[in-house]
């Protein structure tokens, strides 16, 4: 598959976002993964696209997944996207948020240090059975890390891209940060499929607000899915940027202002 016709800027569609999409737009344009993990371009209508929807949540056991979609037949989408439109990073999103809606619909997982109980939730223990599932292996690239180890092996790039800019930040990517002269490590997350976005003083961009998922004890926000559990759940976090959009520093929650954010080891990598 050579050349697709699509938006020049595609990235991955949520179900609800592809349907309102070929809903607005007839003969709207989809790749698609078939239970052969091969990808295909087909035009959808918005009946065709909800069924493909409802497929992909199971009710119709077929594995056929909307992986991304376009509104007209400009431009192409280069092979880069189309190769890593299967790649680890998603699949953990994937893995991830299977998890947070079992846990929506009634389960629940309890945030444990790693020292204290062989099952736990605590952050770099799901970062690290989520890289497992996602490479179909025993064994993950941050295995026995905690969230200062997972940053060095991201800044190391051995088995992960290093990510600089939150602006270029996609779903499954690792975010991690380490603080130094502190009892804890840090802390480790993975992005969500929102887009990251951005915070401005005046013209200037100075940071962004990247949706999380993550486990731990303590929610990022009044809009967290943590209410009054902890365990897995969903944030917000703010990373800030220097002049050169390169990430500098984060926040635990949506800081508009980041006068309060920390200049702490802050790193972001994807799956190889």
């Amino acid at each position: 598959m050579d050349k697709i016709n699509s938006l020049p800027n595609v990235s991955y569609a949520t179900k609800e976002e592809a349907i309102k999409v070929a809903g607005a737009h007839k003969g709207s344009e989809a790749i698609i993964k078939n239970q052969d993990n091969k990808f295909e371009l087909r035009e959808l209508n918005p009946t065709e696209i909800n069924n493909v929807a409802k497929r992909d949540m199971g009710k119709f056991g077929s594995a056929t997944t909307i992986v991304a979609f376009s509104m007209d037949k400009e431009g192409t989408i280069p092979d880069k996207i189309i190769n890593n439109l299967s790649g680890k990073s998603h699949k953990m999103y994937d893995i991830a948020e299977n998890v947070f809606n079992n846990i929506a619909k009634g389960a629940s997982t309890h945030y444990q240090h790693a020292d204290k109980s062989l099952y736990n939730t605590d952050c770099s223990g799901f970062i690290r059975q989520l890289s497992a599932l996602a490479t179909g292996k025993n064994h993950s690239v941050f295995d026995g890390q905690n969230a200062a180890g997972i940053c060095k092996t991201i800044r190391s790039q051995k088995g992960v891209d290093r990510i600089m800019k939150p602006a270029d930040i996609k779903a499954g990517d690792v975010i991690a940060f380490k603080i130094s002269n502190m009892n804890i490590s840090g802390h480790a997350m993975l992005a969500d499929d929102k887009p990251p976005v951005p915070i401005y003083n005046g013209n200037k961009i100075i940071g962004y607000n990247i949706s999380i998922i993550d486990s731990t004890t303590l929610d990022h926000s009044r809009q967290d899915s943590r209410k009054k559990s902890d365990g897995v759940g969903k944030g917000t976090i703010t990373i800030g940027v220097d002049k050169h959009g390169n990430a500098n520093s984060v926040t635990w929650g949506p800081n508009f202002s980041l006068k309060n954010r920390d200049y702490h080891d802050i790193t972001i990598g994807r799956l190889k």
